[in-house]
């Protein structure tokens, strides 16, 4: 959704693709639109990136040295 904690945590390029709360319909309609283009998929997998960002090891030992 789009939120602003949601907008706060991902990357700029997924906000587009991001919808309203109770916006069902647009919700339906982006489900639709992956599930009927596959490609999109791919181009849209943003696993890495999180990995990357949210990496619990990473983040605790930049927490601890700033202690």
């Amino acid at each position: 959704s789009n939120i602003n904690a949601i907008i706060e945590t991902t990357p700029e390029e997924i906000h587009p693709d991001l919808v309203a709360p109770l916006d069902v319909a647009g919700f339906c309609e982006k489900i639709e639109s992956f599930y009927f283009n596959r490609a999109q998929l791919g181009e849209k997998n943003y696993s890495q990136w999180a990995k990357g960002n949210f990496d619990g090891n990473k983040l605790f030992n930049q927490f601890f040295n700033e202690l």
